[in-house]
């Protein structure tokens, strides 16, 4: 893909927020278009990343630093969600990927087990093998942490796709979003900057008007993202978890 620079959106929300885009004020302009784009990732998820080459699975160790693999050359990214992690043993094809499924550590840290749950608060959890792990879960910090921990390595047996969005001192987001989003960016940006009471150009009114116009279309971005950008009918889905061709699993 390609980016694009945040401050090209200045011009636009200019037009429906006077006076924003003098010197002064570039800064404070910046950081609202900045702002509204993170909310904008945040809440639609359009901007995803599969991270390649797929993750090395190192035996006896369950966490990865997922981070300092993301491609940055559309600006630099925080990650909002872990959307997908897929395993694949080592040598197999791409094709023989499966789905491992996510977990919450905090449920199994929990300090009430409940029926099916083994471990209760002792941590236990967190240490048990097994030649190939069946669940992940994120810590705060993003790191991702396979379970059981795998006794058995896999090079690039991890498929891990994410959805990002921009760090507090990117510059530049994906060119997308600008062709397809221009306008609802430049409504939010210019509704929270009309909201604020100790600006000059303060507007209760225009800035809810607005920002109810930016809501409309990033809730249009939301369904774009659900449909696939294509005509497909929403509805419930079954997720197709795979599988390899010549194994069984139990999960």
């Amino acid at each position: 893909m390609a980016s694009v620079d945040i401050l090209d959106w200045r011009g636009e929300v200019a037009k429906y927020a006077k006076g924003v885009d003098n010197a002064s004020y570039t800064t404070l302009l910046d950081d609202e278009i900045k702002e509204v784009l993170r909310d904008f990732c945040e809440r639609t998820h359009l901007w995803t990343q599969t991270l390649s080459p797929f993750v090395d699975v190192v035996a006896n160790t369950s966490a990865y630093d997922i981070y300092s693999l993301i491609d940055d050359s559309d600006g630099d990214a925080d990650i909002e969600i872990v959307e997908s992690v897929q395993y694949k043993e080592d040598g197999d094809d791409n094709d023989q990927l499966r789905a491992l499924w996510p977990m919450t550590d905090w449920i199994n840290d929990d300090a009430e087990p409940t029926a099916g749950r083994v471990y209760g608060n002792t941590g236990s959890w967190r240490y048990v093998t097994a030649p190939q792990p069946t669940h992940f879960y994120i810590d705060t910090d993003k790191t991702l942490n396979l379970y059981p921990i795998p006794t058995v390595k896999s090079d690039e047996g991890l498929r891990v796709a994410l959805v990002l969005k921009p760090r507090d001192d990117a510059t530049e987001v994906p060119e997308f979003i600008y062709k397809d989003w221009k306008k609802a960016i430049a409504w939010g940006a210019a509704g929270r900057l009309l909201g604020m009471t100790t600006q000059k150009w303060f507007n209760r009114d225009l800035g809810d008007y607005y920002w109810d116009k930016y809501k409309q279309r990033r809730t249009a971005a939301l369904l774009k993202k659900q449909t696939g950008f294509t005509r497909r009918d929403l509805k419930v889905q079954f997720p197709n978890y795979g599988g390899s061709r010549s194994r069984s699993w139990v999960f």
